[in-house]
């Protein structure tokens, strides 16, 4: 019922509205993710959101679903969500945030070295200057 439009003539139209979204929902994740994490300003954040939505598609789309999953649960079946109201009130919304955390830590990793890392070159590079 949801998806009337696919076989109509709003189609393309809706497939396309429909990977706008899920490209915004995506950015979004990572705008906010890069704000909360690095001392940045809103134009770089989005820059690299987009950059980094462009460099992990998968994990984007992940995302995005994730964020979209209780509104498409609700268009498609109601009843079973409010039904289950109470337990995805206290589960639902913290376990979508919590995967999502996840995943953005899994992709933060990749571009950011941690204080050990820094430690241990500063350690090379010290013993190697002593060699001398």
């Amino acid at each position: 019922e949801a998806f009337y439009l696919i076989g109509s003539e709003g189609g393309l139209l809706l497939m396309i509205l429909a990977l706008v979204l899920i490209v915004f929902l995506a950015l979004g994740n990572f705008y906010y993710g890069l704000i909360a994490r690095y001392r940045t300003s809103g134009k770089q954040a989005l820059w690299n959101g987009l950059g980094l939505t462009l460099r992990h598609p998968l994990q984007s789309v992940s995302m995005a679903f994730l964020n979209a999953f209780p509104a498409i649960l609700l268009m498609l079946n109601p009843k079973r969500f409010f039904y289950l109201g109470l337990i995805w009130g206290l589960l639902g919304f913290s376990l979508i945030a919590f995967i999502i955390s996840w995943i953005m830590l899994r992709v933060f990793k990749n571009y950011e070295r941690t204080f050990e890392t820094e430690e241990e070159d500063d350690e090379k590079t010290n013993n190697t200057n002593n060699a001398f």
